[in-house]
C-alpha cells in the first residue's frame, strides 16, 4: 500500500489547486480563492489539517503534471451558505439533545476562461 503524500509533496509535485469551499468554523471568508501552497499551509488555524481531512474545507485542482493542459479558471463570487438541522421531528436525536452542527460554509464560484 502506498503511503499518502503530505502536503508539501503535493506542492512539490507542481499539483496546483485553490481553496472553493472552506467551513466558517475554521476560517472566514478570506481564505476562499487561496492557492493551495506553503503560504497557506503556513497561514492554517491551530488543529486544522493541511490536507481538509476532517471537512475544514475542500480544493480544485486546475493543473497537474498529468494534466495535458492547465484548466483554466478566474475567480468568480462567494456564496456563504448556513447549514441547520432540520426542525422536523424526525431529525431530533431519540435522546432529546439539541442538534449542535450549524455551521456556515464559504463558497468561491470559478469561471472557466474561454
Amino acid at each position: 500500500m502506498t503511503p499518502p503524500l503530505s502536503p508539501k509533496t503535493i506542492i512539490d509535485a507542481g499539483i496546483k489547486a485553490v481553496l472553493v469551499c472552506i467551513n466558517g468554523k475554521f476560517f472566514d471568508s478570506t481564505f476562499l480563492g487561496r492557492e493551495y501552497d506553503l503560504d497557506l499551509l503556513n497561514d492554517l488555524p491551530p488543529g486544522v489539517d493541511p490536507c481538509g481531512e476532517n471537512g475544514e474545507f475542500h480544493t480544485f485542482v486546475y493543473d497537474a503534471p498529468h494534466f495535458s493542459s492547465p484548466i483554466p479558471i478566474t475567480l468568480g463570487a462567494k456564496v456563504d451558505k448556513l447549514y441547520t438541522p432540520n426542525s422536523e421531528e424526525s431529525d431530533e436525536p431519540e435522546c432529546g439533545a439539541t442538534p449542535a452542527w450549524d455551521t456556515t460554509f464559504h463558497f468561491q464560484d470559478l469561471l472557466l476562461e474561454n
